[in-house]
């Protein structure tokens, strides 16, 4: 059996898997879920910080990491983006070809390439079966099965074949960390032969500039993906006050929370986002207590 994690609501947004996003809280957090986490917080500072074929960061760091797809009453997964590179097994950049990282000179970066393509090869044999294993097991309800029977055009079984024990064998490897430590390892071990080259100079300036902010495309998402339109300031799941509700649907996939805020980067930590305009200004402080004692002498 795999490992398993008993939390229920662990991690940030940008780095969720696409299984915990769909599944929470039905399934629990298991090892490969973190490791696939692991994976897009390594995606995440590779595109930024190294050479690739990818020609605009933020764009496809908004629409793999902070975007997301709403399947309607409240339900949200993660973005199309990230969906498809675990389960087709590569990420597709701009123009339509495999991301690829490359070395200053412009040649490919051997050892990464290999070690991202090793651990989405991993990632698409477990959504292979994962999925398979999902429609297996699923019992139908009686109100949904001739919607589910029309959409698959078949008499009510599954259209998805048995994977392989090929594949059942490689998504497996991710029931722990070994192979995920193991695959590291081999991309960095000095006595290997061939031995590992990885260029001294190849970190290049943050391609996410200090002016990226998709607050707006997220709230725009969010207010697709819940029933009423409203964020989590102005609605309350659990009757409490609703900042005090805020952490905990920043961290959990429910229908109906509110999208998190964007990754901060560390050259705009010292000012707080909002600091600005969560203080009045002395004229409008006085105002305020102008009206307040005009209103108490009538």
């Amino acid at each position: 059996m795999p490992e398993t994690s008993l939390s229920t609501s662990q991690g940030t947004w940008q780095f969720m898997s696409v299984a915990y996003v769909r599944n929470h809280p039905n399934l629990p957090v298991s090892v490969a879920d973190e490791l696939e986490s692991f994976f897009h917080v390594l995606l995440f500072y590779a595109v930024r910080l190294l050479h690739h074929n990818l020609k605009n960061v933020p764009f496809f760091v908004s629409n793999y990491f902070d975007a997301c797809k709403p399947l309607g009453n409240a339900v949200r997964t993660c973005s199309e983006a990230k969906t498809r590179a675990m389960m087709d097994g590569f990420i597709v950049a701009e123009s339509g070809q495999r991301l690829k990282f490359t070395d200053p000179s412009g040649a490919a970066h051997v050892e990464l390439n290999a070690m991202f393509d090793a651990l989405l090869r991993r990632f698409k044999a477990r959504y292979e079966v994962f999925f398979w294993e999902l429609e297996s097991h699923a019992e139908p309800a009686p109100v949904a099965a001739p919607e589910r029977v029309a959409q698959q055009g078949t008499s009510g079984s599954s259209t998805e074949a048995e994977p392989s024990e090929l594949v059942k064998s490689l998504a497996q490897r991710l029931n722990s960390h070994q192979d995920f430590l193991d695959i590291l390892a081999n991309a960095t071990d000095p006595d290997r032969v061939p031995e590992p080259v990885w260029p001294e100079t190849d970190v290049v300036q943050d391609r996410l500039p200090d002016t990226y902010d998709p607050r707006l495309l997220l709230s725009l998402m969010n207010k697709m993906c819940t029933a009423s339109g409203l964020t989590t300031a102005d609605e309350d799941h659990d009757g409490g006050p609703p900042r005090k509700k805020m952490r905990t649907d920043l961290s959990e996939p429910r229908s109906g929370a509110s999208m998190p805020p964007p990754l901060v980067r560390a050259q705009t930590v010292d000012t707080p986002v909002g600091a600005s305009s969560a203080r009045p200004t002395n004229g409008r402080k006085h105002r305020a207590q102008d009206k307040g004692k005009g209103r108490a002498r009538g």
